[in-house]
């Protein structure tokens, strides 16, 4: 889980910089790269983060690394990641 929160962080990082400039969160993460991330951070079995847009906020995961039945995840809600 240490991989998918370190790669994680670097898109959560991107996603407040993209924010801070536009006002507002992409709705898809390949519109970070390259200005903000060289490439889209992908999960530990080689697949491309998913992101999903709630209104103002928004979520990361990796649907292949399951945490207590669920895929692990980053809520920028809580700015934690969990199951």
């Amino acid at each position: 889980m240490l991989i998918t929160e370190t790669r994680g962080m670097s898109m959560v990082q991107a996603l407040s910089k993209f924010k801070g400039e536009g006002g507002n969160y992409p709705d898809s993460l390949d519109k970070l790269a390259p200005k903000f991330v060289p490439a889209v951070s992908k999960c530990p079995g080689g697949e491309v983060m998913a992101h999903k847009l709630s209104g103002a906020e928004y979520t990361l995961s990796c649907p292949n690394v399951v945490f207590t039945m669920k895929p692990y995840t980053y809520d920028s809600k809580t700015k934690a990641w969990g199951g």
